[in-house]
């Protein structure tokens, strides 16, 4: 875009006007206005192409969290079908409860009957 835009403000620039006898305008005034449209196109063609550089870079962003958001939905797939597949061979939250507790409850007397064991020996 840059070397085309380059390319038409040298054409700009450089338009001559034939002066007519009677009336018209004055060409350092023109000139002038011709130099402002061009300091004003050159800004917006810096704005244009740093608003493309964002767009490029967010869209990046974009991608990259469609990854994410994929990559989080076949966890989630892979955890509904490990969950069917524990609630077809019966398992429920309660039964899954009752077995924890009751490993809570057999760690616990283990733990119980070291600590005793360990008492009877330091009185003998």
């Amino acid at each position: 875009m840059s070397n085309d835009f380059d390319k038409k403000a040298k054409e700009i620039l450089n338009k001559q006007f034939r002066q007519k006898i009677h009336g018209g305008y004055d060409p350092e005034d023109v000139d002038q206005f011709f130099d402002d449209v061009i300091v004003y196109i050159k800004k917006i063609e810096t704005d244009y192409n740093q608003i493309n550089e964002k767009l490029k870079d967010n869209q990046s962003i974009i991608d990259d969290l469609k990854k994410q958001i994929n990559n989080k939905e076949n966890i989630i797939a892979s955890l509904k079908e490990e969950l069917k597949h524990y609630q077809d061979e019966g398992y429920s939250n309660k039964i899954l409860n009752d077995r924890v507790n009751t490993l809570e409850n057999t760690i616990k007397t283990i733990y119980l009957n070291s600590l005793k064991s360990n008492d009877n020996k330091k009185n003998k």
